[in-house]
């Protein structure tokens, strides 16, 4: 309950703007919400883009009230030429994706203040989520199969262990903590970045939250990131090195010698190296990679094929290649090229900054599709709640 209270106590009253704002990305971070969720109705999709429609409107409202507060910032730029390349260099013809460009133009201008809250309030669903879905693990481990009921996963390889308040994906016999998003690496990603944008302070006990779902999500992103984050932050002083130093000595003892959970045994398989990759590594394949060494000799390589190309060539693979292969060079350097450069602009020379924004840009490689209200939030809001963490208190 501590856990619970520390996560909902805060000295300062978010705006109503903020409010919307998060409930928005809260509800596009749903697994319900997915175009190709199994665990909902179309009804319910329904019912959900109503509200997301109406959230919208009434954050507009709340935009138009702050006028000159708002603020013109670079995020707006690849915000709009990645929806505008969606649409005008489209290799499959779709519709203008209005709501999405409405969505990210809305959080790019919100005032600083607005952007915090809204990141501790999305922070706080993720929290939230985090403590039910461990609860929900222990409920599985102790065999309360009246709990739940198990569903087909979206990509129909695998089922969704599903408590209704929680999900797992059965994965090679393990379930992986999902939470409320339709996939383990979804939660491990996002757990990661926002350990990573409260600094890796575990005086915030949502903070061993999110590791300890993060751990159970057995996330390759997410031990990627985490572990990253705590080295890197570790070379700022001598003590930090040698515990760092210390803390990776333990783990290889543990790996090497301690009986380890199946979860775990599946991740360190993941980590090992062979033929030059990472184990773990699946997000290309040899279809993607011959597409875009073929592209970028071809006349295409400035901007590809057209947005949906990569999708209609191979399926079931996340990767940012495909952007490269959709957009070409051109495409991929003025969307997510000018996203890192807002961002690292707005960095400054603050060196935690600046650690989380390369975690957030090294999250690409696992998880690219950051051009929506969810990842939007983590980097913008987590970029102003880093910056002003001494300032407002939060948690």
């Amino acid at each position: 309950m501590n856990i619970l209270r520390d996560t909902l106590s805060t000295q300062t009253k978010g705006s109503q703007t903020a409010k919307y704002m998060a409930a928005i990305a809260i509800i596009s971070s749903l697994a319900i919400y997915a175009s190709d969720t199994t665990l909902s109705s179309t009804f319910v999709q329904n019912v959900l883009l109503v509200i997301v429609y109406i959230l919208v409107a009434l954050t507009l409202g709340g935009l138009l009230a702050k006028g000159s507060k708002l603020r013109a910032t670079l995020y707006v730029l690849p915000t709009i030429v990645f929806v505008f390349l969606s649409y005008y260099d489209a290799y499959i013809p779709h519709g203008f994706n209005v709501l999405l460009l409405t969505i990210l133009l809305m959080i790019s201008v919100l005032p600083d203040r607005d952007k915090i809250d809204t990141f501790i309030y999305y922070r706080r669903f993720v929290i939230i989520s985090s403590l039910v879905g461990i609860l929900c693990a222990l409920c599985y481990q102790l065999g309360l199969s009246f709990l739940y009921r198990e569903v087909p996963y979206y990509t129909g390889r695998t089922i969704y262990i599903d408590f209704f308040v929680s999900y797992f994906c059965m994965q090679n016999g393990i379930p992986r903590l999902c939470g409320l998003f339709n996939e383990p690496g979804y939660l491990g990603t996002i757990a990661a970045l926002l350990i990573c944008a409260d600094g890796m302070n575990f005086k915030h006990k949502g903070n061993w939250v999110l590791f300890v779902a993060g751990f159970l999500s057995f996330s390759l992103a997410f031990f990627l990131l985490v572990s990253f984050y705590f080295v890197a932050k570790s070379f700022r002083s001598a003590k930090s090195v040698i515990i760092a130093l210390f803390a990776l000595f333990i783990l290889y003892l543990l790996i090497s010698y301690a009986p380890l959970p199946d979860g775990v045994q599946h991740i360190i398989e993941r980590l090992q190296f062979g033929d030059g990759d990472i184990a773990g590594d699946n997000r290309s394949n040899d279809v993607l990679d011959y597409a875009v060494v073929s592209m970028l000799s071809s006349k295409n390589y400035m901007w590809g094929y057209g947005y949906g190309y990569a999708s209609d060539l191979t399926t079931m693979v996340s990767s940012y290649k495909s952007y490269i292969l959709n957009f070409g060079l051109a495409g991929f350097a003025l969307s997510f090229g000018t996203l890192l450069f807002a961002a690292l602009k707005d960095v400054g020379k603050n060196v935690p900054l600046l650690l989380f924004v390369i975690c957030f840009f090294i999250s690409v490689y696992q998880r690219p599709n950051i051009f929506c209200l969810p990842y939007y939030v983590i980097l913008l809001g987590g970029i102003q709640y880093m910056r002003s963490v001494k300032k407002y208190a939060t948690e």
